[in-house]
């Protein structure tokens, strides 16, 4: 489940970009940074938990059957607050990750492209778009290795701190 959640986010931020407007970005770190602001980072990531947290509540339901309606809630409050407070990490991630794959030159193409409205139209047919896409694959694997590691324990951690949730699950 972490697996298509990170992956999701990875394919979403880089294929979703939109145009910048007036956006004036100076450093790559910055033109990253633009790019994901403003293709809705955080309604993005925000759409892809959202999507697997019915899956993440059904898991649960066949670990305990004390699972009710008031726990699930309770574990979406959960998630939707540490996927919040980990919004900052998960930005800082996805930046380093997109420079440790893409030259400074690829990354000032592109948000060069994105600025304008008819760059993100026409940017699926160049060879930056293509190489986007590509590593977007690639990247989703080490996204996964980012929440195993990262948030998931997170996660982990605060679902069983929970009085709640650990009579729920009889821990």
């Amino acid at each position: 489940m972490m697996r298509f959640i990170l992956k999701a986010i990875a394919v979403l931020f880089l294929l979703n970009a939109t145009f910048l407007g007036s956006a004036q970005a100076q450093s790559t770190d910055d033109k990253v940074r633009a790019i994901f602001e403003l293709a809705n980072f955080d309604k993005q990531v925000d759409h892809a938990f959202e999507t697997v947290l019915p899956t993440m509540i059904e898991q649960l339901k066949t670990i305990s059957p004390k699972i009710t309606t008031e726990v699930a809630d309770r574990v979406g409050v959960i998630v939707k607050e540490e996927v919040e407070a980990m919004k900052p990490q998960i930005l800082e991630f996805f930046i380093n990750l997109i420079k440790s794959r893409f030259t400074a030159d690829e990354i000032s193409t592109l948000y060069d492209l994105y600025r304008t409205p008819v760059g993100h139209s026409t940017s699926l047919g160049s060879d930056r778009a293509r190489k986007v896409k590509t590593e977007g694959e690639s990247m989703a694997a080490e996204a996964q290795k980012f929440g195993a590691s990262e948030f998931g324990p997170r996660l982990a951690g605060r679902l069983k701190a929970d009085p709640m949730i650990r009579s729920a699950l009889g821990l």
